[in-house]
């Protein structure tokens, strides 16, 4: 499946245009909506974080000219002041979501890990997620993830999974 790098104005309009198409009440909408402090549907909103933000990325995969996921993520330093990257907003489709199908979430982490991630000399990342993108993760990741604790967040009705990935680790056990 083709994977793309946001990196202009239209792309913010193809993004903000997928993530409108997702029910306001499903998860993903509102997992975008939460990062962008409800403003995820804006392009100036989305193109005023990554000026704010250079270090913010965002990625979709598409399967017949469609988005099926998206996930935008930042480098930043880690306490042990070792560079990670981290998850900042995640959707995918209401479909996908209602159906457990997390083959074109997965997709694009492993395309993440194995390219970019790898690109910028990053080892690991540190997330948060959703209890099922975290289930996904742990299905593509394997023991190169690990859990580091979990709490129920009342806005979304969920729990949130706090969790590394070793980027060397799961590239060495594929």
């Amino acid at each position: 499946m083709p994977i793309y790098e946001a990196l202009t104005g239209q792309d913010y309009v193809k993004i903000a245009g997928f993530v409108a198409k997702q029910p306001e009440t499903s998860i993903p909408f509102i997992c975008w909506q939460r990062g962008f402090k409800g403003e995820g549907l804006l392009v100036d909103s989305i193109q005023r974080l990554k000026e704010q933000m250079p270090y913010l990325h965002i990625f979709w995969i598409e399967d017949n000219g469609e988005i099926r996921a998206v996930i935008s993520f930042h480098e930043r330093m880690s306490i042990e002041k070792v560079p990670i990257v981290t998850y900042a907003f995640v959707c995918v489709t209401e479909e996908d979501w209602k159906n457990n199908n997390g083959s074109y979430f997965k997709e694009l982490i492993d395309w993440l890990i194995r390219n970019k991630w790898n690109e910028y000399g990053v080892e690991r990342g540190e997330f948060f997620g959703v209890e099922k993108y975290a289930l996904w993760t742990k299905e593509l990741c394997g023991d190169s993830m690990e859990v580091l604790g979990k709490d129920y967040a009342l806005d979304l009705g969920e729990i949130v999974y706090a969790y590394t990935i070793d980027f060397k680790k799961y590239v060495g056990t594929r």
